[in-house]
């Protein structure tokens, strides 16, 4: 079984618990937007929302923010807003990062990928990569993702494993994730042992609709969300540990910012590292690091320590 390559980060206990310890030099992560186009158009994604332009980050503006990291040992995902292998440079994009001897990951639905492209992937030395679900089985998936390629998803994780294997390879590492809504314990299980078969780890979530409940495809689909309407106060470490950077180089203090709510500043205009220690990230830290969420609007609805059961039930909240 393969090993997380970010492991040491995430394990890290300067990074698990950033406000034990002075704020350091530059984040940990940078969590990059090739892109915020997508090829599809899930029912639970605030990307039906998104006023701001679409676009697709170049390669000159990317090995900007590289060559920066490069000097920090900084992981690099490729997160965010829409689906990374719609960029056509990504490719020269990870062997960029590679050569700086970063890690690098990569979050896909899995759809854009072809053979051909899955076999350049395992080459290219990329480190980890996350496969999205939705739901536990084909119904749930098709319902959420509002599409009928499932097993065009499952095709694809499956022939990106025997291709490592193939290569003798240890990587990309392989996690499939999901989110569920009021899945049974009994199907969430059933997903699990299947994927635990193919992948090096098997991750679920809970699905939040909080962001776009007014909308009248997902009202229908409110009364099955587990989610706790309970906001945590513990500190949030988003802005203790990471900066996210939209394709045109905006940069957020959130990786979840999808339409430009928390912008911090662009690297056309400020190094990361400028950002990183500018009085606007100072200001929401202070805030964030009370746990008083409530005092930012965005922030307000976040469900990243929210307290969840697969039934709705209570698990003991943080005080």
């Amino acid at each position: 079984m393969a090993n997380n390559p970010f492991i040491d980060i995430y394990e890290n206990d300067r990074y698990r618990n950033p406000y034990n310890y002075a704020l350091v030099e530059f984040p940990y992560i940078l969590d990059i937007e090739l892109t915020n186009n997508c090829n599809i158009d899930c029912i639970m994604c605030p990307r039906s929302i998104m006023t701001r332009k679409l676009g697709m980050m170049s390669f000159k503006l990317f090995k900007k923010i590289i060559n920066e990291a490069a000097g920090y040992k900084t992981g690099i995902r490729f997160i965010r807003a829409g689906e990374p292998f719609l960029n056509k440079d990504i490719l020269k994009m990870i062997d960029y990062t590679k050569k700086k001897n970063l890690f690098c990951h990569v979050t896909t639905n899995g759809l854009v990928l072809t053979n051909e492209l899955i076999i350049k992937v395992v080459t290219s030395g990329l480190d980890s990569i996350i496969f999205s679900f939705q739901g536990t089985n084909r119904k749930e998936y098709e319902l959420m993702r509002n599409n009928n390629q499932y097993d065009k998803l499952k095709e694809h994780i499956v022939f990106l494993k025997k291709v490592r294997d193939e290569q003798g390879s240890d990587t990309p590492f392989i996690q499939v994730s999901t989110s569920i809504l009021d899945e049974t314990e009994e199907e969430i299980k059933q997903f699990s042992e299947q994927w635990n078969m193919v992948a090096d780890r098997v991750d679920k979530w809970f699905t939040s609709l909080d962001r776009i409940s007014h909308l009248p495809r997902v009202k229908k689909l409110l009364k099955r969300q587990s989610t706790l309407k309970y906001l945590s106060n513990a500190p949030c470490n988003e802005v203790a540990t990471k900066l996210s950077i939209n394709w045109n180089g905006d940069v957020t203090a959130c990786c979840s910012d999808f339409d430009g709510k928390l912008l911090l500043g662009n690297i056309t205009d400020k190094s990361l590292k400028e950002i990183w220690k500018s009085k606007k990230i100072n200001a929401l830290r202070k805030i964030l690091s009370r746990g008083e969420r409530h005092k930012i609007p965005f922030c307000s609805l976040c469900l990243q320590d929210v307290k969840t059961h697969p039934r709705g039930k209570s698990i003991k909240a943080t005080t």
